[in-house]
This record gives structure tokens, C-alpha cells and sequence, in this order.
């Protein structure tokens, strides 16, 4: 079975706490602060079109696989809406 959910909030109100019981997953951080849980996850750098992201994402996937034997159950994008505001201003 899957699940889609977005999460959004103000800032600093723990929408990135609600993330430390996942298992199995890996994180795409993009919203501009270190990452601070235990979890696999990416800081994902300055990007100047989407398929730089995409690439990315793929290849921290299969790196994943490699490391894990499987993919990540669940894949995070945190923030999309600041991945979003970078790929407008990229045009």
C-alpha cells in the first residue's frame, strides 16, 4: 500500500520532527538548514534546472540501494515548496 502526504506548517512548528519514526527511507533536504536527525538523507545543493535534481535524486536512490540492498520505503523531499520556489527562478 501507499501513501502520499504533505505536511505544511509555519516555520519551526516540528514538521521535520515528525519524520524520526520513519525506517527504511531517505530524505532530500532542501529547506536551507542542517539537517538534524539520524536518518540517510541528502543536502541537496544549488540546482540550475530540474533535471540536475532529478539526476541527483536518482543517483542517491541507487546509491541507497546499493548501501541498503532495497530502496527506501518512503522518500522525503523536505522542503518541496522551497524546492519549488528554486526551480520558478531557475527559468
Amino acid at each position: 500500500m501507499s501513501a502520499k502526504l504533505l505536511i505544511t506548517g509555519l516555520a519551526n512548528t516540528g514538521k521535520t520532527s515528525l519524520l524520526k519514526t520513519l525506517k527504511n527511507c531517505l530524505v532530500f533536504a532542501r529547506d536551507g538548514k542542517p539537517f538534524s536527525l539520524e536518518l540517510p538523507h541528502v543536502n541537496v545543493p544549488d540546482f540550475t534546472n530540474v533535471n540536475e535534481l532529478l539526476d541527483l535524486v536518482s543517483e542517491k536512490l541507487d546509491t541507497y540501494k546499493e548501501k541498503m540492498g532495497s530502496y527506501p520505503d518512503t522518500v522525503v523531499f523536505d522542503s518541496v515548496s522551497r524546492i519549488f520556489t528554486d526551480i520558478e527562478t531557475s527559468r
